[in-house]
């Protein structure tokens, strides 16, 4: 089942046009294991120091591998070593995580979700949060948290956040960007389940110098090249998705083979004259057939959905390349204030 499942995800990478990802596929899962030793390790030597930088270290391995080889069991302890860092926010956001993940997986894992759920749920009390007040509407507001930028439709809500100083960006169209810095205590030194955070106001952006009228700038029509790339790199997808296709039909044939060379076996030994339950080369050569019988037809089904979305994507990917623009420039009216030593009225001129 784990290689079916890691052989799916080769070929849904291939298939959906992630291009780069192919050349790290063979190595994930060594590298994730090593960067989970890297973690485990650090985890033991903050057990011993207890210092905070073990810690981080270690869940600074923890999140590498995560992110190479996704598991339940690396968010358990990019959970465990957060809480030792008192970062209660992130670490419930990681058992959460890690419960929904392993209910998710190929088999599911039900009592390591129940094991992660019961973390999450036991920190659930000490989980604080920010919301944000922003007193004024902006057009395409972007609000960006210690760097990183939290969706625009759940800035209404509160936010889960970690002990410790943090700053907001904000910025809008034609305003100036601004940040405020503010720091969230724990509940021991007075810290509140939910803190109310004011989004620093915005100022007009400055307009170009050189005074005058704004005159419209030009209105230009792409010409057509990015969705040309576009149009390039998604039928390059799909030429690898083919290749993925009959790669993985090769290996389905592999399989039938050995399916087809443990039934001779189980034939030329007489298994099916043999009293049940088989036992000894019978019992092998039947669990091998059936295990690669079933390693063949799953080789086949992902050829056949990999072949499929490359079909697709050399599809879409011709369309867009044969359908975009051409280079064109277009232009708009405008009238202005127009001023002179014995003159007023107005001018008239054209952007292009």
């Amino acid at each position: 089942m784990r290689r079916f499942a890691h052989r799916l995800a080769f070929a849904a990478i291939l298939g959906f046009g992630l291009t780069y990802a192919p050349l790290a596929v063979a190595g994930d899962e060594a590298l994730a294991d090593s960067l989970f030793q890297e973690g485990q390790a650090a985890m033991r030597r903050g057990q011993t120091s207890g210092l905070l930088a073990d810690y981080k270290a270690a869940c600074d391995a923890f999140t590498a591998s995560h992110k190479v080889d996704p598991a339940p069991g690396t968010l358990i302890n990019i959970g465990q070593c957060s809480e030792k860092q008192n970062k209660i926010g992130s670490a419930w956001s990681a058992f959460n995580g890690a419960a929904e993940l392993a209910l998710n997986s190929k088999p599911p894992q039900p009592e390591r979700a129940s094991a992660a759920r019961a973390e999450a749920d036991r920190l659930l009390p000490r989980v604080q949060k920010i919301q944000l007040v922003i007193k004024r509407k902006y057009d395409e507001i972007e609000v960006k948290r210690d760097g990183d930028p939290l969706p625009r439709e759940g800035l209404a809500f509160p936010i889960i956040i970690d002990v410790g100083k943090h700053t907001i960006e904000v910025t809008a169209k034609g305003k100036k960007p601004a940040t405020k810095e503010f720091e969230i205590k724990d509940f021991k030194a007075g810290g509140k389940a939910v803190e109310s955070i004011e989004l620093p106001p915005l100022l007009d952006a400055d307009k170009p110098a050189g005074g005058g009228p704004d005159y419209p700038p030009p209105v230009v029509a792409g010409d057509g090249s990015g969705q040309r790339t576009v149009g390039i790199v998604v039928g390059a997808a799909g030429i690898l998705a083919l290749l993925a296709s009959g790669g993985v039909f090769i290996l389905a044939n592999s399989e039938a083979n050995k399916r087809d060379d443990f039934k001779r076996k189980f034939e030329a030994e007489n298994c099916l004259q043999k009293p049940v339950p088989l036992t000894g080369t019978c019992k092998a050569n039947q669990e091998g057939q059936k295990s690669h019988n079933d390693a063949a037809q799953n080789d086949q089904l992902i050829a056949i959905i990999t072949g499929a979305g490359g079909i697709v994507l050399l599809g879409v990917g011709a369309v867009l390349f044969f359908t975009a623009p051409k280079n064109k420039t277009t232009g708009k009216p405008y009238v202005v204030p127009a001023a002179s030593p014995g003159y007023a009225g107005a001018a008239f001129g054209f952007s292009f």
